[in-house]
């Protein structure tokens, strides 16, 4: 495998001006193995923090509005840019509510 300058980013040279090249290891699969089960550990149960922020945003309308904003924005601007760089189009997300 190529050697890579980690401040250039490109290939190291040697003297000669040839790639320099390591052995790097690399994992090539998996195997199943045993694993321990939840009823085996013991201590209290790990606080569940997307149910208090889930019951935070309940208590808090301006807070649940917020979030259901940023929700919606968040997922257009993805799901339009997968579509646009699958598709190589030009998109524009305009707002029939408010248009």
């Amino acid at each position: 495998m190529q050697k890579i300058d980690p401040v250039t980013q490109r290939p190291q040279l040697d003297a000669q001006g040839k790639e320099v090249t390591e052995k790097v290891e690399m994992l090539t699969g998996f195997k199943p193995v045993n694993v321990f089960d939840v009823s085996q550990t013991k201590g209290k149960e790990l606080a569940n923090l997307r149910a208090i922020i889930r019951d935070d945003i309940k208590d808090n309308h301006r807070a649940a509005e917020l979030y259901s904003s940023l929700s919606n924005h968040i997922g257009k601007k993805w799901i339009l840019e997968k579509v646009r760089t699958t598709l190589r189009i030009s998109l524009k997300f305009v707002d029939i509510m408010t248009a």
